[in-house]
């Protein structure tokens, strides 16, 4: 269902104030993730916490959307192509309606929606962990007082990376790949988001691993991918996060709606 593509060239972020939030890691581009990844570390487990944002669907004219958010283990593209990750989703149909679900995935097999309801304003905290040869899933919906949990078998589970992730996924188009327009969220802000390596455990500005901050551009095909056919129109959406909090443990995802070219309207504009 989703497409994982390579992140792009690091650049390397202003340096920031320590007073006030946590070190810039470098900035990487992707073509449909938006947050923040970890690397360098044997990763156990990844967590965080977010309030389900609230969709905003236009109907027939817009088309179909969609948004998910989730943390993860696994995907560091330059070595592994599995990753085991959990989150919620909303996404927008051509009648204005809109679907608000939670899922886990072991990618490249599609998602599992979870028999668990979830509304716009429900507290989530989510987190995986892995074992030898396995995986346990959980998410809380600390506002309705609901809980999923789930151990799998997993041959080789990939810990090479971990991630805290706004993403527009994809979906296959006559054996293409395609990037899906991100439903516009407004924003939504991860918190509690730590991880545990054989390094020791973190917030994501951890001393003990790497951690590289993306943005989400689809602006077209990333060369090291291997995918194509990416979304390319005038109102293709982008995602974009916010330097990381104080200790490294909290950052916000934007919405903001493309230009043509790939290009980013202004904050704030329609």
């Amino acid at each position: 269902m989703q497409v994982r593509a390579a992140l792009g060239a690091i650049a390397l972020a202003s340096a920031l104030s320590a007073a006030a939030v946590a070190a810039a890691p470098p900035a990487n581009e992707s073509d449909n993730w938006s947050g923040y990844a970890a690397t360098g570390a044997s990763f156990k487990s990844v967590r965080a916490s977010w309030v389900q944002p609230v969709a905003q669907c236009f109907g027939r004219s817009a088309g179909q959307t969609s948004s998910s958010f989730w943390v993860g283990l696994g995907g560091d593209l330059r070595r592994s192509y599995k990753i085991e990750q959990i989150g919620t989703s909303a996404d927008c149909y051509a009648d204005g309606s809109v679907d608000d679900f939670a899922w886990f995935e072991l990618w490249p097999a599609g998602n599992v929606p979870l028999e668990l309801r979830v509304l716009p304003g429900d507290r989530i905290a989510a987190a995986v962990t892995l074992g030898r040869a396995s995986v346990h899933f959980s998410l809380v919906d600390a506002t309705r007082h609901e809980y999923f949990s789930r151990t799998l078998a997993i041959h080789a589970p990939d810990g090479s990376s971990a991630e805290w992730i706004a993403e527009g996924p994809a979906r296959v188009v006559h054996g293409h790949h395609e990037v899906e327009s991100m439903t516009d969220f407004g924003s939504i802000r991860f918190t509690n988001a730590s991880a545990t390596s054989n390094r020791g455990a973190g917030s994501i500005s951890s001393r003990k691993w790497r951690a590289q901050k993306i943005d989400f551009r689809s602006d077209g095909v990333d060369p090291g991918s291997g995918f194509s056919g990416l979304l390319e129109t005038a109102d293709a959406a982008h995602g974009f996060p916010s330097r990381l909090s104080r200790g490294g443990a909290s950052f916000e995802v934007v919405w903001r709606r493309g230009l043509a070219g790939g290009k980013s309207a202004p904050p704030g504009s329609a």
